[in-house]
């Protein structure tokens, strides 16, 4: 259906190109108005699955661009803001496709114009639609050429000829802003992607993010400047209502940029991440603040959720006879990484753009000597605690220091935020749909754990399994609101925390309707596709 809504415009606009005048005017009206109209009924059906029931949708074509810096797909993507700008767009375009036939009813080239408005809007179309800065700028170039092409339409006319070059020459101006920012945006971010870009733009110099959308609206606002004299283009209305959506479009994502320069979690929201570096203050003291201002909830929380993380994505690990923690994971939690320094007020996170990876590590003594203490004495898996006493044994004997290594007195339950941090890192919700069946489960992971994921099983009332070489925690669908109670007082921290939600929508969905019709299914299935989107990014 979505491919559809941007197939279907370039598809009257070829075959009224190609054959208009073996089918006729009366041909090309049909064809021309039942394919907007098509278009645009997708669009409201659309509406309603993105933003109603809240089920976003990502179309990946074939590759584009695939080079050692450089990777672009045709990609599509319709999210809240896209679907609210199709329908606009769509239902001007088919108002000023009907207005055309009476406005050009005289003209003998009439399959030629309509031929222009639908592959104007077709491009329109996968402006909005583009999943990355590359296929938007195809749409807003092949939109520029067809503004020309309609403003030239009637070509023997001076006045015509002329006001369409003074749109082709205002058109460079804006592109050579908009370039400028496509340039500046891949030196900055290594990518030209949208989900990339907008989940790392928090961490980027602000005045840089300025200049960026600067750019881009100098670009749009250099392009809406154009008003071509040619009585004969009802087309410019469309135009110039499309131009204030790009606008629109820029002002919004500028918008959503500086938003998530704050923190998601409610908790520790009020909470100035610089603060800690800008009065150097000690840990002992930044915990005190963060209690007070959490109201003793958050700081209780976060190093065992930290310590249960670690435990299954974290590595201490000796390099050059230098003893040095890291946590390794994409960039698509990065905000994540950020977060766990913020909160140590310790080590240093780097961005590996060709491996679309981030990496956060504590090098420093002092450093390594307060991670010790939080560790020491509090590691849950045995291979993980080994790992752990042999990376400390290599720190006293590098740094002539005598740290005793604490015996283990601490059990994750459902009462402190082990799992949670566990899970972050190791766990994973799977639905799968096929032949009108559902399954729906939790799995947790890790190899070389038994004794540990025995008593997790028994604490999550899940089954333990042997798979291949990993031991497995297993929830079943009925069986899981145990864990969605734990989940809901301690939240997750990582991408997966996506995931959950997307699983627990399933979940709701199932409880509230027992019988399922061949719709709940699709809808299920869809629902189930994101989930697996999301769980496919490797950490």
């Amino acid at each position: 259906m979505y491919t559809s809504i941007i197939y279907l415009p370039f598809l009257a606009a070829i075959f009224s190109g190609l054959f208009g005048r073996m089918v006729g005017v009366k041909g090309v009206y049909i064809l021309n108005i039942t394919c907007l109209l098509i278009t645009t009924i997708l669009s409201f059906i659309a509406f309603y699955e993105v933003i109603l029931c809240n089920s976003p949708v990502s179309i990946e074509l074939y590759p584009w661009i695939n080079i050692e810096h450089l990777k672009v797909t045709w990609s599509f993507y319709f999210d809240e803001l896209t679907v609210s700008m199709l329908i606009p767009v769509l239902i001007v375009s088919l108002l000023v496709h009907i207005y055309s036939i009476g406005y050009m009813g005289e003209d003998p080239h009439q399959q030629r114009f309509f031929s222009y408005i639908s592959l104007f809007t077709g491009l329109m179309l996968v402006l909005v639609t583009g999943n990355n800065f590359l296929v938007m700028f195809l749409g807003w170039e092949g939109v520029g050429v067809c503004s020309y092409l309609l403003v030239h339409f009637w070509y023997t006319r001076i006045a015509a000829v002329k006001s369409a070059m003074n749109a082709m020459f205002t058109n460079r101006v804006g592109d050579f802003f908009l370039t400028i920012g496509f340039f500046t945006l891949f030196f900055t971010f290594g990518t030209l992607d949208y989900a990339t870009i907008f989940s790392l733009a928090p961490h980027i110099n602000v005045n840089v993010i300025t200049f960026i959308a600067i750019l881009l609206l100098l670009g749009a606002a250099a392009k809406s400047a154009q008003l071509g004299q040619v009585k004969a283009l009802v087309i410019l209305i469309l135009f110039k209502y499309f131009i204030y959506l790009i606008i629109i479009r820029t002002l919004i994502y500028a918008g959503k940029i500086s938003n998530t320069l704050e923190f998601d979690d409610p908790i520790i929201k009020d909470i100035d991440p610089k603060q800690f570096q800008r009065q150097g203050i000690n840990q002992q003291e930044k915990n005190e603040l963060i209690l007070k201002k959490t109201d003793n909830l958050y700081n209780k929380e976060f190093l065992t959720w930290f310590i249960g993380f670690t435990e299954g994505d974290g590595s201490f690990y000796i390099t050059g006879g230098k003893s040095i923690f890291s946590i390794h994971l994409h960039l698509a939690d990065l905000s994540l990484l950020y977060e766990i320094q913020t909160e140590l007020n310790m080590g240093s996170v780097c961005i590996s753009k060709k491996k679309n990876s981030a990496l956060f590590t504590i090098k420093a003594k002092k450093e390594i000597e307060n991670l010790i203490d939080i560790f020491n004495g509090n590691i849950f898996i045995k291979k993980k605690q080994t790992q752990f006493e042999n990376w400390v044994l290599n720190y006293n004997s590098k740094n002539k220091c005598n740290i005793k290594i604490k015996t283990n007195n601490f059990y994750p339950s459902l009462d402190n935020s082990w799992l949670s941090g566990f899970i972050d890192a190791e766990g994973s919700f799977h639905v799968s749909v096929s032949k009108n069946k559902i399954l729906q489960r939790f799995v947790l992971g890790q190899t070389n754990a038994k004794e540990e994921f025995m008593y997790l099983s028994k604490l999550l009332d899940g089954y333990y399994e042997e798979y291949k070489d990993a031991n497995r925690l297993i929830i079943n669908y009925l069986k899981t609101d145990l864990l969605i109670s734990y989940l809901k007082n301690y939240r997750l921290h990582s991408i997966k925390y996506k995931s959950f939600q997307k699983w627990m929508e399933i979940y709701t969905f199932r409880k509230n309707n027992k019988n399922f019709s061949d719709i709940d299914y699709k809808i299920i299935k869809k629902k189930a596709s994101l989930i697996n989107q999301l769980r496919k990014i490797p950490s």
